[in-house]
């Protein structure tokens, strides 16, 4: 007996709907776009920044305090 059910159909379970920021590909898996990808490493990329100045900034002064405390016990 052959198996007459349609196969290009996704089952019950899978039946919901895709986010928008995710699109089918050429080969039809589902994949982000190149300006999404861009957008997003753009993003890490300022918030890694900001969080390398802020370290930069606590590193001088915990610096700035241990020498002012080395004086004071002088």
């Amino acid at each position: 007996m052959r198996n007459t059910e349609n196969t290009n159909t996704p089952p019950a379970s899978l039946s919901f709907r895709f986010p928008p920021l995710m699109r089918r590909g050429l080969r039809g898996s589902l994949a982000f776009t190149l300006v999404e990808l861009i957008i997003v490493i753009t993003i890490l990329a300022i918030l890694a920044t900001i969080g390398f100045m802020s370290y930069q900034t606590y590193t001088g002064d915990a610096r700035d305090s241990n020498r002012m405390t080395t004086l004071r016990v002088i």
